[in-house]
């Protein structure tokens, strides 16, 4: 998988060295560049300099982004139409992709907006603030450590987050959260993005890898992310489609235990839990749902585990539309 993603690496270097490349661009960081259409003035998206950013490998060892971007690319570059307005195109933390971990310090996704610089996941952060700071909307691509049932969309709560999330993917799921950080330890990037005046989202594709479908599903929540800040950008009327698909929320975040329980094996994202059911634990300690409704995030201790996760897994209860942000 490694030399897979080498070869993703190297393309996406590759990519903007071409000298026949169909519109302007400009490195922005290393591994982030800034395109526009050719032979047009930058202008202004919702006050924001960049209409959209399309992000991957916030989390180093969730390969499929890469995969994604340069597909993107491609497509761009035989269809250049369709790039209305100046975007960013980035990749968070390949350092740790290099070193197949899912971070070489701490957690990318958890170090937005801190005043800490002391690790390298920190100063990215500190380097990428500024442009995602300037982006109106973002689409970050993720993956899951644990398999998935299905894609899904998981981002804060916000009115255009919804919208902006239905006209990525208006059959997957939405996976949202208000009140409280999704993490003590920092903001993730959609946060910093929402905090910023902008509208940040992530797409959560299934267990991290390059895989074809994943891959196939990304491109197409690019492209349709695309489409859809044209017509924001234009200022025309975007159908909100708030019911297409389920709508979740977490009612319960199981903290990692201080003994040696850990989950019971088998459990994935989106599998179903009734209330009292044990998801794992020691015979002395068990841990037991407290409600009926899907796990999302399980984590075990495997080989790749560099320290002790914060929370062994999170449940979810399913919401309509009208309940969110209540």
């Amino acid at each position: 998988m490694l030399e897979k993603f080498r070869e993703e690496l190297e393309k996406f270097e590759h990519f903007f060295m071409a000298a026949d490349l169909p519109w302007q661009s400009e490195s922005v960081c290393q591994y982030g560049y800034r395109i526009l259409p050719s032979h047009s003035e930058p202008t202004a998206v919702r006050g924001k300099k960049n209409g959209l950013t399309l992000m991957a490998l916030t989390h180093g060892n969730e390969l499929g982004g890469i995969a994604v971007l340069n597909d993107v690319l491609n497509w761009l570059k035989e269809d250049s139409s369709r790039l209305k307005y100046p975007m960013q195109i980035i990749l968070g933390n390949p350092w740790a992709s290099l070193e197949n971990k899912r971070f070489k310090e701490r957690d990318l996704n958890r170090s937005f907006d801190r005043p800490s610089a002391e690790t390298h996941e920190e100063r990215r952060a500190n380097e990428l603030e500024p442009l995602l700071a300037e982006t109106a909307w973002l689409l970050d691509i993720h993956q899951t450590i644990e398999p998935a049932e299905r894609p899904f969309m998981i981002f804060p709560y916000t009115e255009g987050g919804v919208h902006f999330a239905r006209q990525v993917a208006p059959r997957l799921p939405i996976v949202t959260h208000w009140g409280d950080s999704f993490s003590a330890e920092g903001k993730c990037s959609d946060e910093y993005v929402n905090s910023a005046g902008g509208v940040g989202i992530t797409i959560e594709l299934g267990q991290n890898g390059i895989q074809p479908y994943q891959v196939a599903v990304g491109v197409q929540a690019c492209l349709n992310a695309m489409d859809a800040v044209s017509l924001y950008h234009k200022n025309k009327s975007v159908e909100p489609r708030l019911e297409e698909a389920e709508i979740f929320t977490w009612g319960q975040v199981v903290p990692w235990p201080e003994n040696d329980s850990v989950l019971d094996e088998g459990w994935y994202n989106f599998k179903e839990v009734k209330k009292g059911e044990k998801l794992g634990g020691s015979n002395s300690d068990p841990i037991i749902a407290e409600l009926d409704g899907a796990v999302l995030f399980p984590k075990y201790l495997r080989k790749s585990t560099t320290r002790k996760p914060t929370e062994i897994c999170r449940i979810m209860k399913k919401v309509q539309a009208s309940e969110l942000g209540q």
